[in-house]
């Protein structure tokens, strides 16, 4: 007989705090940066409490976390339209995290800070790079312009992969103390 597994409340009531850091976040520190009047890329620190909810609480919670960022941070920011794809991408990201860092924590010997490199290495450059360039090329530049609108937003995801790793390294060993996390993990440095 199949038994449910069950979520527990503090795995929720965690996640939902993540997620509504990460709301504010999206549509308070967000970053445009432009040329003109030509928007090239946003930065922002929003996907971070994704990886944190993934890492720390499986695919199913960080994908709900990813989609609840998205949705309610556009409708906060109210400055664009909720646009399902973008939604879908980030609930994407959220479970890859965890497919990616769980599969580098059960098959390699990597101390915690390579593995969340390597994460966010692989999920930047095969998940939400291309989704979103794709994305972009479709509803904004149109698809004969992809290699521009992939061009344009390299310079964010070289921020991302370089920014990241350093903050996720600090809090992802950091909320697993605080919360009680019991695994054990090699140290960070």
């Amino acid at each position: 007989m199949r038994t449910k597994r069950k979520i527990d409340v503090k795995a929720l009531t965690v996640c939902s705090l993540l997620a509504a850091m990460g709301v504010v976040c999206k549509a308070m520190l967000s970053i445009n940066i432009t040329i003109g009047s030509t928007l090239l890329s946003r930065l922002g620190v929003h996907v971070l409490f994704i990886y944190l909810a993934a890492i720390n609480y499986g695919p199913l919670l960080g994908a709900i976390t990813g989609g609840v960022i998205d949705l309610l941070g556009t409708l906060l920011e109210a400055k664009y339209p909720i646009n399902p794809a973008y939604t879908l991408t980030l609930a994407l990201t959220g479970a890859a995290i965890w497919l990616v860092f769980n599969f580098l924590d059960k098959k390699t010997n990597l101390k915690l800070f390579y593995k969340i490199l390597l994460t966010v290495i692989l999920i930047q450059t095969l998940v939400t790079y291309p989704l979103n360039t794709f994305w972009n090329s479709v509803f904004y530049t149109g698809f004969n312009l992809f290699w521009a609108e992939a061009i344009k937003r390299a310079p964010s995801v070289l921020f991302y992969i370089i920014t990241y790793p350093v903050i996720l390294g600090t809090l992802v060993p950091l909320m697993r103390k605080v919360l009680g996390y019991n695994k054990k993990e090699k140290s960070a440095a």
